[in-house]
């Protein structure tokens, strides 16, 4: 699944983290915020990894 291009992949992703920041009773009001990062760290994760195994 490449969820960085594509925007089914990329929803799905974010469904996922939403549900586990509720789960552990991440503040509501922060979890705009949480998910942008987790996202960001996801995204810098990939590239890193895709660059050290080709």
């Amino acid at each position: 699944m490449n969820w960085q291009t594509r925007k089914s992949a990329r929803a799905e992703m974010i469904a996922m983290i939403k549900v586990l920041l509720a789960r552990h009773r991440y503040p509501p009001d922060a979890q705009k915020e949480a998910v942008d990062r987790v996202v960001e760290q996801a995204e810098l994760l990939a590239d890193n990894w895709a660059f050290e195994h080709p």
